[in-house]
């Protein structure tokens, strides 16, 4: 997939930071740590931003700073940020939630770096759908601008919004890659099938599904959780109702989403939801569990002194790499299913003998390179069965399983890209592992 163009590290006075766009998911989750760093380059902006510059001050020892309560300031440092970085142009109605960039942009990230872990050729065409677009449809324009051969499908159900929203598509000149649908059935999360039909999109499978949904249930719980902060917010909060109340919060939206997704198995590769709550994740865990969804992931984006996370769940064989676990937080490693990648130690003849074996089991393989082996199984031929039987053993898989094998010094790293079952997986695993063994006992 073409990757976004680099750019600099730059953030708020929070903290947040936009960070160099990562290549698989485990590469994701080792740059969340620069998003505690902060980098001020709000004169650099203020130079190229006229509206901006009317809002930088100047503390005593000469340090530009915001005011970040004055929401006319927040939204010039964030057309700023666009303009600059994105060469995007917005209008965002001042009663309407202004998206902080940096922890928008790592949500698109993270979706990237899915992609290029379950597989998507360079340079296909990816679609998206974003649920809740909003007024400044800030995920479909971030996700064009970052990725050329991103297309979005942007719902909604408030008609202000995407008034504002198609002005803002035109505006970037992006009305072939980014169709939007207004949902009039607020009860529906997912309004696929009437916006497939109202946009006459010929796409029979999108590649994601995302959503930043209402976190709040009520006006006065938005007000209780202010009043329970420690401390003032960083930034002032200018969304409407629309945008911050949904029946049962942001655990009821979610919900309704993993229910009306076993409509879609066929139509969305994964879906994913931006969630806000801590306490939302474990619930969530036991709906996906309630609805035998066993293929998810749950990661978590870091910006400054604020942590959101992102679930996603998915009916497809494509099994993200999940790696590099011991990097999250503990409650993390407890709430991911078991990792898709299994890793030892090997000798430097592993690489020739490992396809030795291949040969002899009669399965498929490419050589991307010195180090990386592609293996596709279209059936059991490893397992004592199959070898006492002197055939192979038909697979209960519906789909073939291909497997990364990577080499790097004495370390060989398998990680499950495409599979329905875990057991499947993990033989192989085991039975190349033991035979690696055996023959490095006998030299």
């Amino acid at each position: 997939m073409p990757r976004a163009k680099k750019r600099q590290k730059l953030s708020s006075d929070d903290g947040d930071t936009l960070l160099e766009p990562p290549d698989t998911l485990d590469q994701f989750e080792s740059t969340q740590s620069d998003g505690a760093r902060s980098f001020h380059d709000f004169d650099e902006l203020a130079e190229v931003h006229d509206e901006f510059r009317s809002f930088v001050r100047k503390d005593a020892s000469g340090r530009p700073y915001i005011n970040f309560q004055d929401p006319k300031a927040v939204r010039a440092l964030t057309y700023a940020i666009l303009k600059k970085e994105f060469d995007l142009d917005l209008e965002i109605p001042l009663d309407t939630l202004c998206p902080p960039v940096p922890n928008r942009l790592n949500y698109i990230q993270l979706l990237h770096a899915l992609l290029i872990d379950i597989g998507i050729p360079e340079g296909e065409p990816v679609w998206g759908i974003d649920i809740g677009t909003g007024a400044s449809c800030i995920y479909p324009l971030l996700g064009c601008a970052s990725y050329p051969n991103w297309h979005f499908l942007a719902t909604d159900i408030s008609k202000t919004s995407l008034q504002v929203a198609s002005d803002n598509v035109k505006r970037n000149k992006l009305q072939n890659r980014i169709h939007l649908y207004q949902n009039n059935d607020p009860k529906i999360t997912l309004p696929i099938k009437g916006a497939g039909e109202a946009t006459r999109l010929s796409i029979t499978r999108f590649d994601f599904c995302m959503c930043n949904p209402p976190f709040y249930i009520s006006r006065e719980q938005i007000q209780q959780a202010a009043r329970s902060k420690a401390l003032s917010p960083s930034a002032v909060c200018t969304g409407n109702d629309a945008e911050m109340i949904t029946e049962g919060g942001e655990v009821g939206f979610i919900t309704r989403m993993i229910h009306e997704s076993k409509q879609y198995t066929d139509c969305v590769r994964w879906f994913t939801s931006m969630v806000g709550l801590k306490s939302t994740l474990m619930h969530l865990l036991d709906v996906l569990q309630q609805e035998k969804i066993g293929n998810y992931v749950i990661m978590d984006l870091k910006q400054g002194k604020t942590t959101r996370w992102v679930i996603g769940w998915s009916f497809s064989p494509d099994r993200p790499k999940i790696a590099r676990r011991e990097g999250s937080a503990p409650f993390l490693r407890k709430l991911n299913p078991q990792s898709n990648v299994v890793e030892c130690h090997v000798s430097p003849e592993a690489r020739n003998q490992l396809l030795d074996l291949l040969d002899t089991l009669q399965i498929s393989y490419t050589t991307e390179s010195d180090t990386k082996i592609q293996v596709t199984a279209h059936r059991d031929t490893w397992t004592r069965r199959a070898r006492r039987g002197g055939t192979s053993t038909p697979s209960a898989e519906t789909e073939p399983m291909t497997i990364r094998i990577e080499f790097k010094g004495d370390i060989m790293t398998m990680h499950w890209v495409h599979g329905m079952t875990r057991p499947m997986f993990l033989s192989f695993w085991q039975h190349v592992r033991q035979a690696l063994e055996r023959l490095h006992a006998l030299m």
